[in-house]
Parts: structure tokens; sequence; C-alpha cells
């Protein structure tokens, strides 16, 4: 099964009083030995240092790191010194020629946060899969916006599971249309509902669009009761995912997709990474192969 299949700020609660007084008591090097491999216990995934001078922005930092080993993660946070505006961690495009590349906020991405994005936690049993020899890109958005020289350590880490644990992989689906079309000058707004196909539970959503887009919704409906999971603004340099509990969804359910730009262009725009536009509901939800249906784009309206 894997990671991620085709098909779409809300801060989690943090530590709390146990996680505090537990952390006074336990060094970082505490942890419950399970099957041989010691859970429970953050540990860095990916992880690079960096330097700003005063006044200063890099939105294209990139680190490559290649798995040595087959893991399974529980629990995923960022790390964010002072100076990191959000945090991305995506496969290694299959379509690339080598070297890393800043993410695309796409199939390939794995999470995604901003600085006050807390922990994702999965339910017990459930973990995503990494796989030995998998490349990782980890992309960091950093400004330094004091008088002074910023030095962090930004990245990603990760709370392991023991595969024998393990009932569900999780992994990421993406709900949204197969076409875009923005004509230029114009605001344009794409709708799209897929169905659920069989039972999955839906854990975080992160909105997917590009530069051009301004405005997100998602509706989830269950049977005859709809609910929004997020309706707001989109902006491309402040992407992260947002908490939606435990949504357990049934075969028949549904997702719908709204997505408006604003194309100051004198061309048409339609989808793509490369100066095109996408429309996506990432859901980190699990089993990670859980089919879901999207038809095709039910509405396309300039506005």
């Amino acid at each position: 099964m894997g990671l991620l299949s085709r098909g779409g700020d809300v801060k989690f609660s943090g530590h709390g009083l146990f996680a505090y007084l537990a952390a006074i008591v336990c060094s970082a090097s505490c942890g419950r030995n399970v099957g041989g491999l010691v859970v429970d216990r953050w540990l860095p995934l990916a992880e690079g240092a960096w330097s700003l001078e005063p006044g200063t922005d890099d939105s294209s930092w990139c680190k490559e790191i290649v798995l040595a080993e087959e893991m399974y993660i529980s629990a995923i946070r960022p790390i964010t010194s002072p100076g990191t505006h959000h945090v991305t961690l995506n496969l290694a495009s299959t379509d690339e020629d080598g070297g890393c590349t800043v993410g695309r906020f796409g199939p390939e991405t794995i999470y995604a946060a901003s600085a006050e994005t807390g922990e994702v936690r999965m339910p017990p049993g459930v973990a995503m899969r990494l796989r030995e020899g998998q490349a990782l890109h980890l992309n960091l958005h950093l400004y330094n916006a004091t008088s002074q020289r910023l030095d962090g350590v930004s990245g990603i880490e990760v709370v392991r599971a023991n595969s024998e644990a393990v009932k569900d992989e999780a992994g990421f689906v993406l709900a949204g249309p197969d076409s875009i079309i923005l004509p230029p000058r114009q605001r344009t707004t794409i709708t799209q509902t897929c169905r659920f196909t069989s039972a999955q539970t839906a854990v975080v959503l992160i909105p997917l669009m590009h530069q051009l887009g301004v405005q997100f919704k998602t509706t989830v409906t269950r049977g005859e009761e709809s609910t929004i999971l997020y309706d707001g603004p989109f902006q491309f340099e402040d992407q992260s995912q947002l908490s939606i509990g435990m949504l357990a969804l049934s075969s028949g359910d549904s997702i719908t997709i709204e997505c408006t730009y604003e194309n100051p262009k004198y061309i048409f725009v339609t989808k793509g990474h490369d100066g095109g536009e996408i429309c996506y509901s990432a859901l980190l939800r699990y089993p990670s192969d859980a089919p879901i249906d999207c038809a095709p784009p039910d509405m396309l309206q300039g506005r």
C-alpha cells in the first residue's frame, strides 16, 4: 500500500500537564520498548541548520534525505526555530532529474505545517509507512524580520511505531478536479464533488492551491448532513494542515471542494504544477488504499 494515492491551522492541543511533568523526570532518551523498538519518543526525521542575514528571507531552502530503513510513523510535528515560516515534507517526485527541489504541495506532499502547527497523532494501530530507499525533500520557508543575524535548526520529527502493532496504514488522498481552466483577467470558482466508495477515517485536511488561489472551501456530506470542514481565505505562502478530528466516512458519503482564483494574466491558466494551478483537499486518512471517486468537474463558472 502506498503512502499517497490519487483521487483532496488548526492547532492541535499541546502535551498538557502530564507531558510537562514527564519532561521534567524523563530525559530525551526516554521511551517505551516494544518488540525491540523504542516508541513514544520524538526523533528527528529530517532537519537542517540555516542562517539568515537581517531583513532577508529564503523560500527555496531544500534538503534531500534518503531513508536508510523502513519505518512506521505514529505521530509527526514540525521543528521550528524562530524565523521559520512553514515546513513541508515531500516524497521526491518521479519526474525529477535529481537534486533537491522545492516542494509543490501536490501528490508528493507528506506533511505541511506552519510554525504554530502542533503535533499530529494517529489513532492506536494506525501509522504512516515510509520505505527504505525513499528520497524525501525537506523544504523550509525562512524569514528574518530582525536587525540581527538568525541561526536556527528546523525540520520534522516523528514518533515511530512498532510495525507489529500497525493494523492500518495512513496516507494522503487528493480529492479534486482533473481539469482546471481559468479565463484571463477574472475571478473563477471551480467546484468538484468526490464520493467515498468504502469506509475510511480522515484526521487531517490540507487545502492545496497555487499562487492564484484566494479562497478555499471543503464540505463533507454524510447521509443527509453536510459539514463545512473549512471555508476561508487562501494564501499560498501560509499553508498548513487542519485538524478535523476523527471523521468517519462511509461508502456513499461525499466531499465537495470549491477553489476560487484570481487570474491577473492575459492568458488562460490550466491545471499543472509549473505555472498552472491545482485544487485539492488532501486528506490524511486510513486505510491508505481506501478508494475515492472524483467525477468530472460539475461546475466551472466565472465570477
